[in-house]
């Protein structure tokens, strides 16, 4: 984006606001500079995916249970990673979970209010 408001700023200077070497040399550097950063920025969110689906991957076969919102656990067995609009998701018997939502991975076993928890879960 800045980068085409550099093009035309280049392409279509104004006349009665000439700029000097020194400002013109200082833009390109700022410019590139955030060009950099934000080259950067992807870099990093490829890698965390990257990341992710190598801990998805692990969990393959295992069971785990998922955060779904207002203090609700739900334990299910993972048996694919998917990526969709750049999310991570954990595709399981009774659903599909990001993989932030990972609480805990383990032994599922019913707990006393009928739901399911994971026997000492580890830490994700």
């Amino acid at each position: 984006m800045f980068l085409k408001i550099l093009a035309a700023e280049l392409a279509n200077p104004d006349p009665l606001n000439a700029q000097d070497n020194t400002q013109y040399i200082s833009q390109l550097a700022q410019f590139s500079s955030l060009e950099q950063a934000q080259n950067l920025n992807v870099s990093m969110g490829k890698l965390l995916q990257s990341q992710q689906i190598d801990e998805g991957s692990a969990l393959i076969g295992r069971k785990a249970e998922f955060n779904v919102g207002n203090g609700k656990y739900v334990g299910d067995t993972v048996r694919c990673v998917r990526v969709a609009k750049g999310d991570v998701y954990l595709e399981c018997d009774n659903g599909n979970y990001k993989i932030d939502q990972v609480a805990g991975v383990g032994d599922i076993e019913n707990d006393s209010k009928g739901g399911q928890s994971p026997e000492k879960p580890e830490t994700v």
